[in-house]
């Protein structure tokens, strides 16, 4: 992104607005500058610099095209006569800050796509709807309970509120750090200002008869698709996380399976120790692959090998299999809950999610922690081939599937 420093006029600013590494344009002979939107580069805004009580200021002259170049000149000379000339926001209105905060979640390739698209959803059904006629400047915790708790409280489960606060929060935050808005107009704001309510956490709707169900039938299922319950079942895995294993991941001789950061939620390498069980049908699975659709992921697309299955898909499947009872996470949670029912310490459990922990000593999580990661998980291991996990049984017929 640049500055280009040329006379500022309507022609200029047409000049340049398809040009989107240009993003500021300053008059030479002025202190003028004009700064193209993020959203619409048709518009954009008027302001001049001066300097104040040894201070750089940016001072507010007004929106392009509803003033022109023209106008935005002549009130240099009157720019002092301005009694608010330090507490202008780029971001007017609550419709702008969605706006922008959409657009910069879509241009941000450091989110995953998931995710991205969760906060355009909330910020898009959720916020906008109630919030786009407030002037940012007047927005307290009074107008953001009328206007939007008060209304949405009786449409949505508490756990998604909370959800859309978090979004609502970052939106002033991130508008406040990158000098979009003066100030922030709100504290951080959280359920607890509006209810004492709190959100309440879903129960794990996989049970020992549902998953015995499963697994009497899971030889029957597209080899694909075995596979990946299996994998969830044994690891306690994100959807994620398991879709996009590739080979390179597991280590046979030393019994690891590492997860790399990029494929993690927390955005830390995840290591996993293997069991019996896991590297038999790891091995198993492999061998049939290699003789039909030869990847370098487990879970390849149908239609291109090159690429893992996206975890939508993914996540789709299982819910198909589950018959709508159950989805992927029910078997994270299923995994959760029978390893603390089995004895499993409840650091280690949090450790073989792979959640985030604070001040955990590296040296433990290298050593002691990694020997227990590996014991609970060869007793789950066995826990479930006593449920009925059975055997892996490929046929060419299933792989081709």
């Amino acid at each position: 992104m640049s500055t280009q420093v040329m006379a500022i006029s309507n022609n200029a600013i047409q000049l340049y607005k398809n040009s989107v590494t240009v993003t500021l344009l300053r008059d030479p002979k002025t202190s003028l500058y004009f700064h193209y939107s993020k959203v619409n580069r048709d518009k954009g805004v008027f302001y001049a610099r001066i300097y104040k009580n040894g201070e750089d200021k940016k001072v507010r002259i007004g929106k392009y095209p509803e003033i022109s170049a023209q106008r935005a000149h002549k009130a240099i000379s009157n720019i002092h006569l301005k009694d608010d000339v330090f507490s202008h926001n780029e971001l007017r209105t609550m419709a702008e800050l969605c706006d922008w905060y959409i657009n910069r979640t879509n241009c941000n390739k450091q989110i995953k796509a998931k995710t991205a698209k969760q906060t355009v959803s909330l910020i898009t059904n959720h916020i906008k709807p109630y919030l786009a006629h407030l002037v940012i400047d007047e927005v307290n915790e009074g107008q953001i309970d009328q206007n939007w708790f008060t209304p949405i409280q009786s449409k949505l489960a508490l756990s998604t509120i909370a959800l859309a606060l978090v979004t609502l929060n970052a939106m002033f935050t991130w508008a406040t750090k990158l000098k979009l808005l003066s100030k922030n107009p709100v504290d951080k704001l959280s359920i607890a200002n509006f209810t004492h309510q709190r959100p309440v956490t879903k129960v794990g709707r996989l049970t020992d008869v549902k998953l015995k169900l499963c697994l009497k039938r899971l030889n029957k299922l597209p080899m694909q698709s075995q596979l990946l319950i299996v994998m969830l079942l044994l690891h306690g895995t994100r959807i994620g996380e398991t879709t996009n294993a590739r080979w390179d991941a597991f280590d046979f001789r030393a019994c690891l399976w590492r997860i790399p950061a990029s494929d993690t939620k927390t955005k830390k390498p995840h290591t996993l120790p293997l069991s019996p069980i896991a590297i038999e049908w790891l091995k198993a699975y492999r061998r049939y692959q290699y003789r039909s659709n030869r990847s370098k992921y487990l879970f390849p697309q149908k239609t291109n090998k090159r690429k893992p299955q996206s975890a939508n898909v993914s996540s789709r499947l299982m819910s198909s299999i589950g018959k709508g009872e159950w989805t992927a996470h029910d078997i994270r949670k299923y995994a959760r809950s029978s390893w603390l029912e089995n004895g499993v310490d409840y650091l280690i459990g949090e450790l073989l999610l792979n959640h985030s922990l604070s001040k955990l000593d590296q040296s433990y999580i290298q050593t002691t922690a990694m020997n227990l990661c590996r014991e609970a998980l060869v007793q789950w291991g066995d826990s479930l081939v006593e449920l009925g996990l059975p055997k892996p049984s490929f046929s060419v017929a299933q792989v081709q599937r």
